[in-house]
């Protein structure tokens, strides 16, 4: 527990560190790396993703993701990121590899995709779809849409059970 609490202190240091006084980038949420020697950032108003050291808060990489990013997950390989652009209605897929990041896949799903969660297996990704009601499943082999669930108004975040076999979500301020 010590170490996970090491870990969000070191994080929380490189998020201001790595981002100078001068830029807004106002960092929205953000993923650890599995060796806890990177984590990734969701950047609203500079419309971006950013690659910053832990240990001493540079930002190795940054690539603009599309218009008001909202939601940032890593997936279970321990590389690959999937973020949600609210204004262009995708997910964007990039992975991190030698200090850099590379836009691997842009998936358009409708308008004010929010949260992701990603199964145990890394397969599929669930996102809420805020303005439509809806939760996507998607096929992260593909890219493609699985199906798209009604849910009720205003879905924003996710979580999957650790079985992978219950979706939670909340809507209109309530769970699911």
């Amino acid at each position: 527990q010590s170490a996970s609490v090491d870990a969000k202190a070191s994080a929380n240091a490189a998020i201001h560190a790595a981002i100078p006084q001068h830029a807004d980038r106002s960092p929205v949420d953000l993923a650890i790396g599995p060796d806890e020697a990177w984590l990734a950032t969701a950047n609203q108003t500079a419309d971006s993703l950013s690659l910053v050291r832990i240990a001493d808060g540079k930002v190795l990489d940054e690539k603009s993701v599309g218009r008001h990013p909202v939601a940032l997950v890593l997936h279970p390989d321990g590389k690959t990121l999937l973020i949600s652009t609210a204004y262009d209605g995708r997910v964007t897929q990039c992975k991190v590899e030698q200090d850099k990041l590379s836009i691997e896949r842009v998936m358009k799903l409708g308008f004010e995709p929010h949260g992701i969660a990603i199964s145990a297996t890394g397969s599929h990704a669930y996102v809420a779809l805020a303005a439509a009601g809806q939760v996507v499943e998607l096929d992260l082999q593909s890219g493609e849409v699985q199906r798209r669930v009604e849910v009720g108004r205003w879905p924003r975040y996710l979580t999957l059970s650790p079985d992978g076999r219950t979706l939670v979500y909340s809507a209109d301020a309530r769970l699911w």
